[in-house]
């Protein structure tokens, strides 16, 4: 049920933000025109929003959000880090069956894929006592790169949007994949994402995850034009925040005002203007003081 609840959810943000992206372009224009002139526009595009559920199909059909039979190559392509082991990271199907249960870390990539930094934070979650699954996103067929590495910029509007919601749905494949593991402990279940990933963390329910934490990446005020969405992190899961203060790849806003809505929030902001926190001491002491704070 709760598969169906968030994939239901998921098409209603891809469709509504995305597929529609222009006709919020163009409210967002008319929104700012005074008079009996913008009621009636508005009126207008109401009436035209309202209507739109028929083609609902239709968007489906163009290329609505990836079916999970392809997304599920990213966790079958996962490297793992098991606490102990030796030869981690090991691919997912080769964690040996006889280990003992531990809490589990799932770890979404930044827009660079599985790189230094991100195979630092598994080394280091492994450290911790966890074992870190480490999906690969590019492994998904036909999966596009969304950011611009070179000029360290990420999407907006619609691709943004898109982006966020692929890797939202990724992260409900790979903890169903993690949840059938007898190696994981179902009660003790945590999500980390860095860049790209902490986007899609952001954008994830996480109904079953104890904690979750976003690094590099910053709330931001609601804007759909710019592919700027809420939140959407269940308020009853601790969520954590850390990234740099002045990080060139999300030089807008903080999370501090977010933070201020919900007691179980928090933000570790860093001095200096990088993006990659796995060096960063502070950064390293922050989530592992998280994570076991809400340990079961």
């Amino acid at each position: 049920m709760e598969q169906v609840s968030n994939t239901l959810y998921n098409i209603h943000f891809y469709y509504i933000y995305y597929r529609t992206y222009p006709f919020y372009m163009v409210l967002y224009l008319v929104y700012s025109l005074n008079g009996a002139l913008k009621m009636r526009i508005l009126l207008l595009f109401v009436f035209l929003f309202y209507s739109l559920p028929a083609a609902s199909q239709l968007v489906l059909q163009r290329g609505g959000p990836m079916p999970d039979k392809m997304i599920n190559d990213s966790w079958k392509s996962a490297k793992v880090y098991v606490p102990g082991l030796s030869e981690s990271p090991v691919k997912f199907n080769e964690v040996p069956k006889d280990i003992k249960k531990h809490p589990v870390v799932i770890f979404l990539h930044g827009c660079g894929g599985l790189n230094k930094p991100s195979l630092r934070w598994g080394e280091i979650l492994s450290e911790l006592g966890y074992i870190a699954v480490l999906p690969d996103s590019y492994a998904i067929p036909g999966r596009k790169v969304y950011c611009d590495i070179k000029n360290k910029k990420t999407p907006g509007g619609g691709k943004g949007i898109e982006i966020k919601t692929l890797r939202a749905n990724e992260t409900r494949v790979t903890k169903d994949a993690v949840l059938k593991m007898s190696w994981a402990d179902d009660k003790n279940l945590f999500l980390m994402g860095h860049s790209e990933g902490g986007s899609g963390v952001a954008f994830t329910r996480a109904f079953d995850f104890r904690a979750v934490v976003s690094s590099g990446f910053k709330c931001g005020k609601y804007h759909p034009i710019r592919g700027r969405l809420p939140i959407r992190v269940n308020a009853q899961t601790p969520i954590l925040f850390v990234y740099y203060k002045n990080d060139p790849w999300f030089n807008y806003d903080n999370c501090k005002d977010f933070v201020k809505t919900r007691n179980n929030a928090r933000v570790v902001e860093l001095e200096g203007s990088t993006h990659e926190t796995s060096s960063n001491q502070i950064a390293r002491d922050a989530v592992a003081e998280f994570f076991s704070k809400h340990k079961n």
